[in-house]
């Protein structure tokens, strides 16, 4: 399970990847470093006119409705349908889906209108994609442990076919019935706005490299935390964290990959 996630790793820093952000004003700046430090390419576009012409040239689509209005909602749809058009990874970030109507009706319909497509999210985000009456959701903050969502990834995998990478304490990565748990990372993490943000952004980038979405989602997650986790050991809070974080995710080795990997099969 570990081999293929430095060579994913590997992959993606000798090809690159162009990664079309549609995401959220609070997020655009530490995205676009988080991706250049991993080794790939941002492109932040959101205007319509031009949504064709990116995808053409763009390795994959990260969706992220954190910012959400009437005026995004259009691109995100259109978007997605370019890039479902040229078989190209749809990474969603269904922000604060389940805290309003908009929010968990527009992801949903991001989820319908996508294919080859991961959904990346805290436990509450992905609750309120499958079954709303049974969370109380309190925003772009999980309001439950991850390990309480995992029954409804399984089924909103299922029904989109598509994988459900669940974020917190534990990150799991789910395709149908299987299960994968990475137990790394730091809750510092927490402290910095749009950590989680830049996440999907990194999937996005594996995304295109990788040889399975699932494989994808796991090498990612597994390099993100363990980045973090190496970061938070020398930093005395948010603000030099961040600068520590982009540091190791662009000079993280294999061997600290390999010492460092808390992963379990669930």
């Amino acid at each position: 399970m570990m081999e293929h996630i430095y060579n994913d790793l590997k992959n993606l820093r000798d090809k690159g990847a162009l990664v079309h952000c549609i995401t959220n004003y609070v997020a655009m700046n530490i995205n676009a470093n988080t991706l250049l430090s991993i080794g790939a390419s941002p492109l932040m576009s959101h205007s319509r006119s031009e949504l064709k012409e990116i995808a053409a040239i763009s390795s994959c689509l990260v969706n992220n409705i954190g910012t959400l209005d009437d005026n995004w909602k259009p691109s995100f749809l259109e978007a997605s349908q370019y890039y479902v058009e040229q078989n190209k990874p749809i990474i969603l970030d269904p922000v604060g889906s389940g805290a309003s109507k908009l929010r968990t009706q527009t992801s949903l319909e991001i989820i319908k209108g996508s294919k080859k497509l991961i959904i990346r999210g805290n436990a509450s985000e992905i609750q309120s994609l499958v079954d709303q009456s049974k969370i109380s959701s309190k925003g772009v903050d999980s309001s439950i442990e991850s390990h309480a969502a995992i029954e409804s990834g399984k089924i909103l995998s299922k029904e989109n076919d598509c994988v459900v990478f669940i974020s917190g304490g534990d990150d799991f990565i789910i395709y149908e019935d299987k299960v994968t748990k990475i137990s790394n990372g730091s809750t510092i993490m927490t402290k910095v706005t749009a950590i989680g943000c830049s996440l999907s952004c990194i999937v996005g980038a594996f995304a295109s490299v990788g040889e399975s979405l699932y494989k994808s989602a796991i090498s990612s997650a597994s390099i993100f935390s363990i980045a973090g986790e190496l970061a938070a050991s020398k930093s005395e809070g948010p603000g030099d964290f961040q600068v520590n974080f982009l540091n190791k995710l662009n000079n993280i080795t294999e061997k600290e990959i390999f010492d460092n990997l808390k992963i379990t099969s669930v």
